[in-house]
């Protein structure tokens, strides 16, 4: 069975910071816009996933801002959020979401408790389909890179 190698990690330096892009969409913002340090917003970023993903985008230099509206957040997620210094801004999905500033915005907000989904269908397809289709108009007339 032949030998895989791992895959090439970019490194490049930002104010002085070297930064790992380990991820094609972060790479590409890179490449896309000229700017002295990648911004990224992860939206639903203090549930499982999203600070997960914010956690290990924080580690590898992106400056990443939070936006989730708290509701199912664990408070040891937003301790370790706090520890790296991660801004956590309180707003929902469904609203108006003001995206100037970013490159490149992540969507982790979901609700995901099958369960939970059959007895309240209609605040899982409000947050779930309503929030994913507003971020996806809001984005599709711009030059944002979105990841879902």
């Amino acid at each position: 069975m032949p030998q895989t190698r791992p895959p090439q990690r970019e490194r490049w330096r930002l104010k002085g910071e070297e930064v790992i892009l380990d991820n094609p969409i972060l790479l590409f913002a890179l490449c896309r816009y000229e700017v002295s340090r990648i911004r990224i917003l992860i939206i639903g970023g203090a549930g499982f996933i999203g600070h997960n993903v914010a956690l290990h985008l924080s580690s590898r230099g992106y400056d990443i801002v939070i936006l989730d509206n708290l509701e199912r957040a664990s408070e040891w997620a937003l301790e370790r959020l706090e520890e790296r210094g991660i801004r956590i801004i309180r707003g929902d999905v469904r609203d108006p979401i003001d995206l100037r500033g970013f490159d490149v915005i992540i969507h982790c907000a979901a609700y995901v408790d099958v369960e939970e989904s059959f007895s309240k269908p209609s605040e899982y397809f409000s947050n779930n389909v309503v929030g994913t289709a507003s971020i996806a108009k809001t984005t599709s007339d711009s030059d944002f890179i979105l990841y879902i």
